[in-house]
């Protein structure tokens, strides 16, 4: 069983692994996103993941922002999930850690693989 001090230390190392796999491709916004909720996590600061945070301090809106005016962090944090469901199909789908922002949500959820594998018994993911 993995202490909570590696767990965290593979959860940034994804992270990390994620932003410089070329996944976003050159859509900035992907990348602002999801390494702002990011350190906000690690921070201990998941109250500060809001849709207004994340426009202002993330995607260089205005402190005017009002979200029923400008979708920008919805639509940028659905493309996100996108994103991350297909890197994990793909490049990204034996990593020990996974990233995910949950629908409705921006905390983002960190996936460790071996406790789906202990918790599933002998069943694999990847069995087929």
């Amino acid at each position: 069983m993995q202490s909570a001090i590696s767990k965290l230390e593979a959860e940034r190392a994804e992270v990390d692994d994620v932003l410089s796999s070329g996944v976003f491709g050159r859509t900035n916004n992907h990348v602002r996103l999801l390494t702002f909720v990011c350190e906000k996590y690690f921070e201990g600061a998941i109250d500060e993941i809001k849709e207004y945070s994340i426009a202002v301090h993330a995607l260089g809106r205005p402190e005017s922002f009002d979200p029923q005016v400008d979708t920008i962090v919805r639509v940028t944090a659905h493309a996100l999930r996108k994103r991350l469901e297909d890197y994990y199909r793909s490049a990204g789908a034996g990593h020990a850690v996974h990233i995910c922002l949950p629908p409705g949500h921006y905390v983002p959820k960190f996936i460790h693989m071996t406790d789906l594998d202990s918790a599933s018994g002998e069943t694999k993911l990847d069995d087929r």
